[in-house]
This record gives structure tokens, sequence and C-alpha cells, in this order.
């Protein structure tokens, strides 16, 4: 329910990898990547992505394939989350709170989470590895579901409940 923060690629569904990059003078260069080295226990020989390397800067760009069949959905759903959230969310977020969150666990890699305001219940649930052993109710419409709560390992549904 915050604010929408879309960058390296997501809203395009980009799996390239986003590397950490500068442009900062040698000296500094040297001293980042020296700490960089030490912060991941790399060891000498051992490589990484130089971050002021201009080739590291490359590699980062996100949007190599803008106009594929992928990058088409991930747009669409962004369009869509950011219509869900304009729309059925923030009038919730504007009502203010109402209780302290809840959260359930439904069991190893599910749950399920409302956040209770005065204008109604933003509640999500998730799979994120497994199916639940309890699968959550779904009463009413449900705003967004991707994949099935019940038996897919991977799994969303939103629901926005306005008093």
């Amino acid at each position: 329910p915050f604010v929408p923060m879309l960058w390296m690629g997501e809203e395009v569904g980009s799996r390239e990898p986003f590397f950490y990059f500068t442009d900062v003078s040698e000296a500094l260069a040297r001293a980042i990547s020296e700490g960089r080295r030490r912060e991941f226990g790399l060891k000498e020989g051992e490589s990484y992505p130089e971050p002021n390397d201009p080739d590291t800067f490359e590699r980062s760009r996100p949007f190599r394939d803008e106009d594929g069949d992928q990058a088409r959905h991930w747009r669409e759903l962004t369009r869509r989350l950011l219509q869900l959230r304009r729309e059925r969310i923030v009038p919730l977020l504007r009502s203010g709170r109402a209780h302290p969150a809840r959260v359930e666990r439904r069991g190893e890699g599910s749950l399920s989470a409302a956040w209770p305001f005065r204008a109604g219940t933003l509640r999500i649930h998730v799979n994120l590895g497994a199916p639940p052993d309890d699968p959550p109710p779904l009463e009413g419409p449900v705003d967004l579901a991707l994949g099935d709560l019940a038996g897919d390992a991977w799994a969303i549904a939103i629901v926005v409940e306005h008093a």
C-alpha cells in the first residue's frame, strides 16, 4: 500500500542483473572496490562487476527487451496494480488506520495479512513457494489474483473491502 518505487526494470519483468555502479574519482572508486571486496569476502583473483567500470553500468540497463511479450505483460500488470492502488487502496490509506495490521501464517510458505482502516480493510494472501495448509477464505470480490491460492506454490490475492 506504500508509494510505488519502480526502477531497475521491474515494471517490465526484467531478469537482467542490476549491479551496483558508480561514477566517482579514481581514489574513491578504489576505496569502494576494496570495501566491497571485504564486505562480500572476495579473495584475490575472484572477480565481480567493478562499480566504476562503464561496462558495469551498461550491463545494468533493464530495458533490453521493452517490446517483448514478457515486457508487455509486466507493463499491463504494473498498470493494473497502480490503478488498484489509486482507486481502491489510497482511499483506505487516507481514512487512517483503525487497528494494527494482522499477519497469519497459513503454511510453510503461505501467509495472509490484513490492514484495518477506518474506511475498510486491505487483505493480501500470498504463497511464497508452497500452497497453504489452510487456504484463506476469499469472501467478496477479489481485486487481483495471480495463481490459485489453494493449490499453486506461487500465488497472490488482493482483496480491498470498503466499509
